[in-house]
């Protein structure tokens, strides 16, 4: 709940209304992806876990209408980081594979933006 407006955001309200994927399993996919799994794997994992079969694409078209539904919500933190008064800021660095990335994170009151 914002602590100005009183505003409550729930994920609910973020996932994507279309597609014919559920709620459930759309954030199964999205967390699979965030950790750096393949979509062909991604799928034999949603076979083998769910005996739901997935092509690539189907998994692609899921994380593209998630993408899209978080897009206004991004957007309205994005805002609220950048209209601040006062931020605090941080980055540190991260390996993969022996690759070298950056994290920054900016926060308020209200909000946190976490982007590499």
């Amino acid at each position: 709940m914002c602590k100005n407006c009183g505003e409550i955001t729930t994920a609910q309200d973020a996932i994507p209304k279309k597609g014919d994927l559920g709620f459930n399993l759309a954030g199964i996919i999205l967390s699979l992806w965030a950790t750096r799994i393949t979509l062909r794997n991604i799928a034999k994992l949603i076979t083998s876990f769910y005996s739901i079969t997935l092509s690539a694409g189907t998994i692609n078209n899921s994380l593209c209408n998630t993408s899209d539904s978080l897009e206004p919500l991004v957007n309205k933190i994005k805002n609220d980081i950048c209209t601040s008064e006062s931020l605090h800021f941080d980055e540190t660095s991260y390996s993969i594979h022996g690759d070298t990335g950056w994290a920054w994170v900016g926060t308020n009151d209200n909000s946190c933006f976490i982007t590499r």
